[in-house]
């Protein structure tokens, strides 16, 4: 008597679980509506994360209705969207972030900023790449 009401607390506790969490789905696309793959979609305190497939399409489990998704993905700008119950979200477009991409060079072993490089800088063009080849 006693297994079988251990056994039922453990099944409810876990149904219960597993009810509460619901799968939300959508598009991510840029301000030209092309598609977005590699966006990191998070759900907001949370440590669950997901990415966006090649065709910027993305699924992700939420705890509860009110749980907000944050979208990131570089050289954009970062969108919290509420999932306000919804299964379908609709389709979320990012904006172009042009400030955090100002004045970047990339160097072979990493990044640097243009005011911190003081030695030589070349620029390396098609002709020069396919005369190497």
């Amino acid at each position: 008597m006693k297994r079988i009401f251990i056994t039922m607390v453990i099944s409810i506790v876990f149904l219960t679980s597993a009810i509460a969490q619901k799968t939300v789905s959508g598009k991510v696309v840029d301000s030209g509506g092309k598609s977005l793959p590699g966006v990191n979609i998070i759900v907001k305190g949370t440590s669950k994360v997901a990415v966006t497939d090649l065709e910027g399409n993305y699924k992700i489990d939420v705890n509860n209705d009110n749980a907000v998704l944050v979208f990131k993905f570089i050289g954009m700008k970062t969108i919290e969207v509420p999932v306000n119950g919804q299964t379908n979200m609709p389709e979320v477009v990012m904006e172009d972030d042009a400030t955090g991409l100002d004045e970047i060079v990339v160097v072979g072993y990493g990044t640097s900023s243009k005011r911190a490089l003081i030695h030589q800088l070349q620029v390396l063009t098609t002709n020069k790449l396919m005369h190497c080849l």
